[in-house]
């Protein structure tokens, strides 16, 4: 799995010093993307005033955490990788529009995970208890398998769309492994670069 490539730098949004802002992942950016893409362009050609996630950076998160101490890595890693020993590979197929809170009142459009929704939450669970055991829980929101798209740029946005949109399937990916990434914010976006792959095998 390659890790996206990286954007010239702007200005970048300061953070603690010494520390990492971190988040585990099922990356989607290599080859779900082909199929993926007329969707997403039809999406953006109704010029709703939200912020786009590009391609190069689409994933699943399966927990936030924050900024974490760079010395916290590897201890994290392993504890993580204690965790998930064992799960065996699996596939997801997403599928669906929706948004948080409503598609009526969106300030999220995501789209769903319709094949391998237990199984990866499953594995969220794993990464959570390894997270926790490192001392390092992160976001205590409930995982729900999605695919973040786009976000509002201010107020929630209304959206209707055609069934064919609202419902098509997205593609699939075979999930062997969980990704440890780094997240550096910038006015032109976020650059994520991996710093842990974990197999799950």
């Amino acid at each position: 799995m390659t890790t996206p490539a990286k954007e010239a730098p702007d200005r970048k949004i300061q953070r603690p010093e010494g520390t990492l802002r971190l988040f585990w992942a099922v990356p989607l950016w290599d080859e779900f993307r082909p199929g993926a893409e007329g969707h997403f362009n039809r999406l953006k050609a109704y010029g709703w005033p939200l912020k786009w996630v590009r391609p190069e950076n689409w994933h699943i998160t399966l927990k936030f955490l924050g900024n974490v101490p760079e010395t916290a890595v590897t201890d994290l890693s392993e504890s993580v990788r204690a965790q998930v020993a064992g799960i065996e590979p699996f596939r997801i197929g997403l599928e669906g529009l929706g948004g948080f809170p409503r598609l009526s009142r969106m300030r999220v459009l995501w789209v769903g995970v319709k094949e391998g929704k237990e199984p990866l939450i499953s594995l969220s669970k794993g990464v959570h208890r390894g997270c926790l055991a490192a001392g390092r829980p992160g976001d205590r929101k409930e995982f729900q398998p999605h695919l973040t798209l786009a976000r509002s740029k201010a107020d929630p946005v209304s959206v209707n769309l055609p069934r064919d949109l609202l419902y098509a399937a997205w593609g699939e990916r075979r999930v062997e492994s969980v990704f440890l990434v780094k997240s550096t914010l910038q006015p032109s976006g976020a650059v994520y670069e991996t710093l842990t792959e974990i197999p799950i095998v």
